[in-house]
Order: structure tokens, then sequence, then C-alpha cells
């Protein structure tokens, strides 16, 4: 969601009216990009039985686990067993990304959300499918 007043004040702090109106900016033009991603992939990959709540974040945000952001691009919290999702998006830093890079991270959460449920010890696992399947999936798009 777009900042709020109370948003705009922490935002104030960090570099003054100008710095609130570049911010917010970034931040819409970040979910509406990720947003038009989204209905493509959601459509593909047949999220629409799940429940995936989508926030956007000037910076670094809480994770679904509690830990702070720290410079992730996004993370994907998982409910597996009631198909509910959370994707926390660092509008900062998805700014710094290409679109075919962008596109690859929103896919890399759904698989997030997809693969979560065969998580065991650890996530390594886990990451290094999500991150090939994402790239295989948006190379197969593209066509290549």
């Amino acid at each position: 969601a777009v900042a709020d007043a109370d948003h705009r004040e922490y935002l104030r702090g960090r570099g003054g009216e100008d710095a609130v109106v570049s911010n917010l900016t970034i931040l819409a033009s970040q979910q509406r990009r990720m947003e038009r991603l989204w209905k493509k992939w959601a459509d593909r990959l047949d999220m629409y039985g799940w429940d995936v709540t989508r926030t956007y974040h000037d910076g670094v945000f809480t994770q679904g686990d509690g830990r702070p952001s720290n410079g992730l691009v996004g993370s994907a919290h998982v409910g597996w067993e009631y198909r509910q999702a959370w994707i926390g998006w660092d509008a900062t830093e998805l700014a710094k990304l290409d679109d075919q890079h962008a596109e690859v991270a929103l896919v890399h959460e759904i698989m997030h959300i997809l693969l979560n449920e065969m998580r065991e010890r650890g996530i390594k696992h886990e990451e290094r499918v999500a991150t090939t399947l994402a790239w295989n999936f948006v190379n197969m798009e593209r066509g290549q």
C-alpha cells in the first residue's frame, strides 16, 4: 500500500519534502510494475486459489518471521496449510532491478509459496530450487 500520513512523517525525517515525493514516486512505480507482473504470473502458475497479500515498503521491512529484510528485494511468508501467503517488497531495492530481474524476483517468491511445505531443516535447498525454477519459467516465457 502507498504510504499514509504517518509514513510521510517518517520519510520527512529521512530527507525533507523532496525525499517524500521521490520515495512515494518510487514506491508507487514499483508497486505498479510488480502488480502487473503478479497478474501475469498468478494466472500462469494458478495462484488464484491462494490468498496472497503483497505489501510494498520504502526500505527495510519486517519479514513474516519477524526479522528485518536488511537489503532483500522481497520476502515471502507462507501458511501453506491454509493456502495463505504474504510477499513483502522493498521498493528501493526493486528500483535497482531491470525488468527481467524484477520478474525473476517475483517468480522466485511465488516458488517459495509453492515449495514451502517441503521445508525440512534450513532453507538452502528451497532457495536453490526457487531460483532455478524462477529463471526457467521466465526464460520459457521469453522463448529461450
